[in-house]
């Protein structure tokens, strides 16, 4: 999963990492200067996405991430039954 925070609103988006199929890349944060929507690089195609999860340029441009549900304020105690290893840190 792809999990982003926007600076602006404060907003979670979550996406499946799957791309084109069969690739799962790790996501890198990636900002530059002429080109203000590009948020991240990705590890498999070296390719240019922005904060939507759309693939901007690259092997992989057209590609869109499919986004997860985000499900709020689900009980812990729901939570620590499908993840038993689950730690809540409050700080």
């Amino acid at each position: 999963m792809l999990v982003i925070r926007t600076k602006a609103s404060g907003q979670v988006t979550i996406f499946e990492r799957a791309v084109q199929g069969d690739l799962f890349p790790q996501f890198k944060r990636r900002t530059i200067a002429n080109k203000p929507d590009v948020a991240f690089v990705d590890s498999d195609t070296a390719s240019l996405w922005n904060v939507d999860g759309r693939c901007l340029e690259g092997p992989a441009k057209g590609e869109q991430l499919r986004p997860v549900k985000i499900e709020e304020d689900v009980p812990y105690a729901t939570l620590k039954s499908f993840y038993p290893n689950l730690e809540l840190i409050k700080q």
